[in-house]
């Protein structure tokens, strides 16, 4: 039903904005279904239909915004600090999913901050 999905998109929503359990690197769709209390199949076609992603995106969007943050607060710490607080293990991965999700390097992001 409507209210299901609302449900699970809320849920979704409160354990990445305040639980913050997208910096686990191995966070697994089954664990993430198992804390909003629901089934995988039903969380990822959730997330598709309503984040207009799959999980994966939907995780290091988040994993993103959160190594935003903290180049933005914390200019002391290295990238790749950065990269392993926001939940990457991959240098590669933070790499290509920064510069997707932003339109530059993470150095670039950095080297941007006055």
């Amino acid at each position: 039903s409507i209210e299901d999905i609302f449900l699970i998109v809320g849920l979704c929503s409160f354990v990445l904005e305040n639980e913050k359990i997208f910096t686990n690197p191995n966070l697994s769709i089954l664990e993430f279904s198992e804390k909003v209390g629901s089934n995988e199949k039903y969380v990822s076609n959730t997330i598709s239909n309503y984040f207009k992603m799959n999980y994966s995106n939907l995780i290091n969007s988040y994993r993103i915004n959160e190594a935003k943050r903290l180049i933005y607060e914390n200019q002391s710490l290295s990238l790749n600090e950065i990269m392993k607080a926001s939940g990457f293990n991959s240098r590669t991965t933070f790499y290509t999913a920064f510069n997707k999700h932003t339109g530059m390097s993470p150095t670039q992001f950095k080297d941007m901050k006055p």
